[in-house]
């Protein structure tokens, strides 16, 4: 037997051991969804890949995520991107892992089983309500949180936070108009409350470096009423004289594509979260607007580690990639920051190259996360150079 088939058969012997006394629940989800979370993926994931430095990972780590409701499918993308760095860490160097789903929003249960197994580490919840539920009951051990509390909610000490937060996108997508002499922003968002977040984390980043906003739009409006409202962008009548000077963008795909056009025809440039992007064909109608967007290294320039290992579940599961590109990062990404966190606390200043940004740790203990600019081509990201602070 080779080296290769012998560490597929030890990592799949260890994965199985470890979640042998886990509850085995199956969510209700669609064939796609390959393996309810709490059962090891098929072979195959556990190609040998070149490893980044880092420090050594605690003993023992074990993930609590929700193997029912909306999130079931998310949790299954996530857990398959974490066995994924998993397989793809030395043998020598991989911890421990055991996983823990749970039902019915039973966290705190889920959660206690972890720690009863000897975790040094916990990972999870994913649900921003299974959070508030844990922080409520409080940790005992580091735990790694793939979401964020509510603002003004203080974290129990030893929890972590990190996740995808949009908010993040659009306190860099201010910093990244400051630095290129923009001044006056026309911002574009939905009113709903997501919408209303990223706008007021934009807002919030935006004046603090001395820029003003020109116009809040909301893209929840009328199909002319937006087109309409685009017509104005130029009017000096709606900022003391003076115009907006660049849009900031934030909505859903079909939103998006149907604003761009007449943001092309109002000639400013525009800067976008990834949220406009479909991840499939539909991205080629972006092709060639005058928009930059920020997302993940992941899918706009990985690293070669990180280029071999999406290579490879884009492989495994082609069906759900597209959709939950971003959750399986996040997955590789937070079984990462299991080793980097205690060094990322000691130094704030320290960042982590992961697959979903430039990564690191305020003083709320919440993972910041810092995207790279791309251009729309061919439906393709390509990444931009831009300028730095």
């Amino acid at each position: 037997m080779t080296p290769y088939r012998l560490v597929l058969v030890f990592a799949t012997l260890l994965v199985a051991s470890c979640t042998a006394s886990a509850p085995k629940l199956t969510p209700d989800v669609s064939q796609s969804a390959r393996n309810p979370v709490g059962t090891p993926p098929p072979s195959g994931v556990g190609v040998p890949l070149p490893l980044l430095p880092r420090l050594p990972f605690p003993a023992h780590v074990a993930v609590v995520l929700p193997a029912d409701g909306s999130a079931a499918l998310s949790a299954v993308a996530v857990r398959d991107g974490l066995l994924a760095a998993w397989y793809a860490t030395s043998p020598s160097e991989r911890p421990t892992i055991t996983f823990h789903p749970f039902t019915g929003g039973a966290v705190n249960v889920a959660y206690q089983a972890a720690v009863q197994s000897g975790a040094s580490l916990v990972i999870g919840p994913l649900g921003k309500e299974e959070v508030q539920s844990l922080a409520r009951a409080g940790v005992s051990r580091p735990t790694l949180a793939l979401n964020y509390l509510p603002d003004g909610v203080v974290a129990p000490a030893q929890l972590y936070q990190f996740g995808l937060s949009p908010t993040d996108e659009a306190r860099q997508g201010a910093k990244q108009a400051w630095l290129d002499g923009r001044t006056r922003a026309f911002v574009a968002t939905p009113n709903d409350e997501w919408g209303k977040r990223v706008r007021q984390a934009f807002r919030l980043q935006w004046e603090a470096i001395g820029g003003s906003t020109f116009y809040a739009m909301n893209t929840d409006d009328h199909p002319e009423a937006l087109l309409a409202t685009m017509g104005r962008i130029h009017d000096p009548a709606l900022s003391r004289g003076k115009g907006g000077d660049f849009v900031f963008l934030a909505a859903p795909p079909e939103l998006a594509h149907r604003l761009l056009p007449a943001l092309r025809e109002a000639g400013l440039p525009v800067y976008a979260t990834s949220h406009i992007l479909t991840g499939g064909s539909t991205d080629n109608e972006l092709s060639g607007m005058p928009v930059q967007v920020i997302d993940m290294p992941w899918l706009v320039a990985p690293n070669p580690t990180d280029a071999r290992l999406r290579a490879e579940i884009e492989r495994l599961w082609p069906a759900s990639f597209i959709t939950y590109r971003r959750l399986y990062a996040l997955g590789v990404d937070a079984f990462r920051l299991a080793a980097e966190l205690p060094a990322l606390e000691k130094n704030p200043s320290d960042r982590v190259a992961g697959a979903t940004g430039s990564l690191a740790l305020d003083t709320k203990r919440q993972v910041v996360r810092q995207g790279v600019w791309a251009h729309i081509e061919g439906g393709r990201l390509t990444p931009v150079a831009v300028k730095k602070d």
